[in-house]
């Protein structure tokens, strides 16, 4: 498989949303299919777009958890997302080029980070403090966010 030229600077392989589903199907908690439908009637609600990559994952599973080799990582329904958001005051924490996504189950929460308008960012900041300075970005995309994941490179401690 070839690289994607985005994910050369990081050394990671580029892998497809599909291969990562059925790499974590065993341990994954999934929650109920979006249809194309839904996830567009959803996305409507928000200032930017979901990553495609995202999209395709949670039209298996709109949300779902799972013990990665090194974390825990708890996704939220999409129907949830914008409710979630506002509750935490991450906009009026963050600004509007975050938007959070899930948790670690504890303190870490999940960003996508779209301070580059070319390449949504996932990201990480403490619910207990966020400020902007503290954010901290994971992985270039959600696929080699779980990629990463599933290799055990993403640590909980060290976010």
């Amino acid at each position: 498989m070839g690289e994607n030229p985005v994910n050369i600077l990081t050394n990671h392989e580029y892998y497809k949303v599909e291969k990562i589903i059925e790499q974590i199907k065993p341990f994954w908690t999934k929650y109920d299919s979006l249809s194309e439908k839904d996830m567009m009637l959803l996305e409507s609600n928000f200032t930017h777009r979901f990553p495609e990559d995202m999209k395709e994952f949670f039209l298996w599973s709109n949300g779902g958890a799972g013990k990665f080799h090194n974390i825990y990582i708890s996704l939220w329904p999409l129907d949830e997302i914008k409710e979630l958001n506002d509750g935490y005051l991450i906009n009026h924490y963050l600004g509007e080029q975050f938007m959070a996504f899930g948790s670690d189950g504890g303190p870490i929460c999940f960003l996508l980070d779209y301070r580059n308008p070319e390449h949504t960012r996932i990201s990480s900041v403490n619910f207990g403090d966020l400020d902007i300075a503290e954010v901290k970005q994971i992985a270039i995309s959600f696929d080699v966010f779980l990629e990463m994941a599933g290799n055990g490179e993403i640590i909980s401690n060290n976010l």
